[in-house]
């Protein structure tokens, strides 16, 4: 399914690295961050990891990437990351408006 980049919900280590890559994409469209409470994060955004995946982006293959995997955040029309943190950072920082996800 096609989700609203504004639909997902950004954890702290993905709103940290938005802020410094993209952040007037991101603020444009009023991404919005995950509760603390509910944010299960593990770890920081991995530079080697957007790096490898930083080509698709650049060069428009990304329906070549697994899609995102995201649940329903509470009863909301927003959307939790269970998969793909890296992708929806990079979505943001090319100004894509939705990405293919699975909801699970």
């Amino acid at each position: 399914m096609e989700i609203q980049i504004a639909k997902l919900l950004l954890d702290r280590a993905m709103n940290l690295w938005v802020k410094k890559n993209a952040n007037d994409f991101a603020f444009n469209k009023k991404v919005k961050i995950l509760s603390a409470k509910y944010d299960n994060a593990v770890g920081n955004i991995n530079i080697n990891k957007i790096t490898q995946l930083e080509k698709a982006y650049s060069i428009n293959q990304i329906h070549n990437l697994p899609f995102v995997l995201v649940k329903q955040y509470k009863n909301t029309d927003y959307y939790e990351i269970i998969d793909g943190r890296h992708r929806v950072v990079l979505a943001l920082k090319y100004k894509y408006d939705t990405l293919l996800c699975k909801l699970v």
